[in-house]
């Protein structure tokens, strides 16, 4: 007899959550989840046979790691997916220690560094020959009158990454400015976002 499996998994939304726990439940495997909110549409698929709630990733993570450790040490899952940054993040900050306990559904560090850092995103696709709208990062003398003069309005003005693990349960949100006054209005608000914002030319 095929031993049973078992997967972990974190989030709790109705698209890639519900979608993955689906496909794991109609192929034999036992399905737990970690959800962010215990009462979600979506744990209430039959395929949810357990829910196990986590602490919040605060101050370093100390006690979301311990918690995280103690439930793959005592449910010996197979796999741990993770939906969404807020699961991702904190299993790739502390991949060498869960590693010892269960297998990780998480990109390598190419593939973190990649996907998840939008600056990076633009440029492997320009790498690749893929066209993408004129941009680049914020500097630190940039105003309406710059960004202005140098690409066309509206303009996307966002973070290079969505979520940071200092702040996990913030979700950085994308501006679409259409005039010089909006542009400095954000630059205004995220004043010292230098580095760690980007401005890109909207096109459709």
């Amino acid at each position: 007899m095929t031993p049973s499996r078992k997967a972990l998994v974190i989030g709790d939304d109705t698209r890639s959550f519900l979608a993955t726990v689906r496909s794991l439940g109609r192929h034999g495997v036992t399905v737990h989840a970690a959800p962010y909110d215990r009462g979600a549409p979506a744990l209430r698929s039959k395929y949810v046979s357990k829910i196990h709630l986590l602490p919040y990733y605060l101050d370093g993570g100390a006690r979301w790691l311990a918690a995280m450790r103690d439930l793959c040490r005592a449910e010996r899952f197979d796999l741990v997916v993770p939906c969404e940054e807020r699961g991702l993040l904190p299993l790739y900050q502390h991949r060498d220690v869960l590693e010892e306990f269960c297998r990780l559904a998480i990109p390598d560090t190419a593939g973190m560094d990649a996907f998840f850092d939008k600056v990076a995103t633009r440029e492997l696709a320009v790498a690749a020959g893929v066209a993408v709208a004129r941009g680049r990062l914020l500097e630190e003398r940039d105003s309406a009158a710059t960004l202005s003069a140098e690409f066309s309005l509206p303009l996307v003005l966002k973070h290079r990454r969505s979520y940071s693990l200092s702040d996990l349960y913030v979700r950085t949100a994308a501006c679409i400015a259409h005039t010089g006054t909006e542009v400095d209005d954000w630059l205004r608000t995220h004043r010292g976002a230098a580095g760690e914002a980007f401005v890109e030319e909207l096109f459709g």
